[in-house]
């Protein structure tokens, strides 16, 4: 089967060559990997703590107090993690 030879942007620095079609895909994932590639923020653990109020922690049943606290506690280790 023959196919038609596609047209390609040759990156100097890499050698690769990326056919013309797919440039717009490759800018966007090099978008994404910049994002990415940004420094951390600083997180705490009151910024991603759920806090419930007296009466909303009231209104939950056993299940969801007990979820709740293995998550809170997951978190927490998590973070702490980092710190190390």
């Amino acid at each position: 089967m023959l196919r038609t030879p596609q047209r390609c942007s040759a990156d100097p620095a890499s050698g690769l060559c990326v056919p013309e079609a797919m440039l717009s895909e490759c800018a966007m994932g090099l978008q994404e990997q910049q994002k990415v590639d940004k420094p951390l923020e600083l997180v705490s653990f009151e910024d991603v703590a759920v806090d419930f109020t007296w009466e909303e922690w009231q209104d939950l049943n056993d299940a969801q107090k007990t979820l709740y606290r293995d998550v809170m506690l997951e978190t927490y280790s998590n973070l702490a993690s980092l710190s190390e």
